[in-house]
Formats: structure tokens, sequence, C-alpha cells
């Protein structure tokens, strides 16, 4: 159980780990894409201003008025514009890249006027088509040093990012030990403790259960020996659930496994609970024949044998009980009335010693027997669930 509980500490701190590394590297990608985008369209707004090209004084590689970028930007900037005459014909306005021709230029051109889109990618070039003095133009960027930037950042803060993933799982997994050794002692201790306490508890049992006898047979039975009887059976009962509980909990997996008919393991003990219903319960059984299931058979018996009395012990008036096949899944479904219960599901009925303060005034118990149900269906990797509604106690095992 504990090896269970400290899986589960690693899987969900390594999640949680993997979603905020997810969210933070997406967003500095996206982040730095986005920039990438603004900084090209910059440039393409100020060749629209220009006409398609970086307006020059004198000559000279200067930037006018209309270049609000800086004087480097039209040295380092490798672009090409079309514009698009009368007639259609696609035509190079400006030239300032090596690695197209202006053949490739226009045809690059060409298949930009066939998208419709204003602005875009075309391969590593960002465009943008615009009107300029009643001519169509489309601009085109070479972006590809920061497209490549761009790439190389993302595979390094991926690659950093599932180093990162391993030291961390790393240092999880090993501190997960120490964080988990108190609670695995304390589990450990509770455990002995049930064990040794259910083996030490059956000898006195026994002795007073003797004595018992020897008063009835000197003196006769009262009403005093008849109470004695009935609270050694109880703690009989109790000691005997106990052991087993400390048994199931110590266990990993089932040891003897076998393909069992659920239909007939549960007709039969109905068979054998029937003759404890009294006559004013209505008992209604639902059962699909030839239902099989892989599991200890033994302790799958017990684990039916616990829900049918716990609904036989805890109803009013009415017992209802399923098996039936679900898509892939088979469904056991028992449902009895009973005393007032707040509507919704109920996992603390599975808790150790637990009873609802009802019943506990109405009914004898333990609150062991659905614990035991509990590990029994954990160990057969089953499913099982309590809910109520309008005072109809369901106890749902999935297989």
């Amino acid at each position: 159980m504990i090896k269970k509980l400290r899986l589960k500490f690693i899987i969900i701190a390594m999640v949680a780990v993997i979603l905020v590394l997810s969210v933070i590297i997406s967003f500095i990608n996206a982040s730095n894409y986005v920039k990438i985008n603004d900084d090209s369209d910059k440039v393409l707004n100020v060749l629209k201003e220009n006409g398609g090209s970086f307006q020059q004084q004198s000559g000279n590689n200067r930037p006018g008025r209309n270049n609000p970028l800086g004087p480097e930007v039209p040295a380092e900037t490798r672009y090409f514009t079309i514009y698009i005459d009368e007639y259609g014909n696609v035509n190079t306005r400006s030239f300032m890249v090596n690695r197209i021709t202006r053949e490739e230029a226009n045809s690059i051109a060409e298949k930009v006027l066939a998208s419709n889109q204003t602005r875009g990618y075309y391969g590593i070039y960002r465009f943008y088509k615009y009107n300029y003095e009643d001519q169509q133009l489309i601009s085109f960027v070479d972006c590809s040093r920061m497209l490549d930037n761009a790439k190389s950042f993302l595979i390094a803060s991926v690659l950093t990012s599932i180093g990162g993933i391993i030291v961390v799982f790393i240092i999880i997994f090993v501190a997960s030990k120490y964080i988990f050794k108190p609670v695995e002692d304390a589990y450990l201790k509770q455990t002995r403790f049930i064990s040794n306490a259910s083996h030490e508890l059956k000898t006195p049992l026994t002795i007073i259960s003797a004595n018992n006898e020897i008063m009835e047979m000197t003196h006769g039975s009262d009403e005093s020996t008849d109470a004695i009887k009935r609270q050694i059976k109880r703690l009989n009962q109790m000691v005997t659930s106990l052991s087993l509980l400390s048994r199931l909990s110590e266990t990993n997996k089932l040891s003897n496994i076998s393909k069992f008919n659920v239909s007939i393991m549960l007709n039969d003990l109905i068979s054998d609970y029937i003759f404890l219903i009294d006559d004013n319960k209505n008992v209604e059984i639902k059962i699909e024949d030839d239902i099989y299931y892989n599991g200890d058979e033994n302790l799958f018996r017990q684990l039916l044998s616990i829900v049918i009395d716990n609904a036989i012990k805890y109803s009013n008036n009415n017992i209802n009980i399923m098996l039936y096949k679900n898509d892939n899944n088979k469904i056991i479904e028992v449902i009895n009335d009973c005393y007032e219960i707040e509507n919704g599901t109920h996992p603390e009925v599975f808790e150790r010693f637990y009873r609802n303060d009802n019943i506990r005034s109405q009914k004898e118990g333990s609150g062991i027997g659905l614990s035991i149900a509990k590990e029994i269906s954990n160990l057969h990797k089953a499913k099982i669930e309590a809910s109520s509604m309008n005072n109809n106690f369901k106890i749902k095992i999935t297989l």
C-alpha cells in the first residue's frame, strides 16, 4: 500500500513538473515567435510607406525620414518587392536577396497572390500585400536567420527541460524514500499491532467462552450467560476480521488466481443468506448467466458475502441484487433501503471502524467489513463504490 502511495506521489509530482515546464517553454517560444512576426511586420510597414524599398538620400545607404527602425536595418535586411501591373503581370521592383533568382521571386509572388492572404509566411519569407499609388505590391522579408535562431532556441529549451525533468525525477525518487519512511513505519506498526492484538485476544476469549459454558452447566443459562455468548461471538468475528484485514493489507498481489463463474457464486451466496432475511423484506434478484472473472475465488466469495450481509443487516424493507455486463465491464450492484443518509458518494464507509451515527444506535457491527471488501477489491483490480439516493444505499463493484 505504501509503495502504491509513493508511486502516486512520484507520478503526481512529475506530472506537475512537466506541466509547469511545458507551460513555461510554450510561453517563451510563443513569445519569441510573436516577436519575430512583430519585427518582420515593422520592416514590411516601412517598405509599404516607401513604395516597396528603403528610402535613400543622395545615393548613400542612410535611411530617410520614413524609416524609424534605425540606420543599420536597410543594410541588414534581405528583402524583395513585387508589383502587379495593370495587365496582371508580376514584375520585380526591389530585389535585395541572394538566396533566390528574380524568376523564383516572381513565382513565389504568384503563389501568394493565389492564396488571397494579406500577411503571412511563404517558407522563410514573411510577406505583406498592399496598395501603393494605385499599384498592388507584395513585399517579402527574409526571416531565415530569426527563424533559425528561434528553432535552435526551441530545441535547446526542450532538451534542457528533458534534462531538468530527469534530474527532478531522480531527486523526487530519492527524496520520496525519506518522505514516506515515517508513513511506512507507522503503517507497519499499525499492521503489526492489529495482527498481534488479534492473536492475543484469541486466548482470553477462549477462556471466557469456556468459563461461560461451565457456568451454564453448573447454574443453567440465563440472560447474563446469553449476553456473554453474544459478545464473545461478536468479538471472535471482530478478531477474525482484524486478522484478515491485516493479512490483506500486507498482500501485494493474488496468489491463487483462477477463472470462476460469478453468476453461480452470487446465486449460491443468495441461497445461503435467504434464510436470514426477514419475511417482511422484499428481495429482487437480477443476475445474468455465465459471467466469468479471473481472481482468487475464495477471497471474491468473501467480498460478495460482506456486501450481501451488509445489505441484509442494514436494510429496512427492500434489497436489490444485480449482476450484468456493461460494455467491457461486469457490474455487481447491491442496493438496500436504509435509515436517513445524505445523497451522494460515501467513500468514508470503507474506512476502518467507520459507522454512521444513525446506524450505530440501531445495529451492532464493527465497521470492518467494508474495509475488508475494499482491500479484496483492490487486490482484484476492481473498483468498489458506495453511494446513496433517496435513502437507498448502493454498493457497486466494477470488474
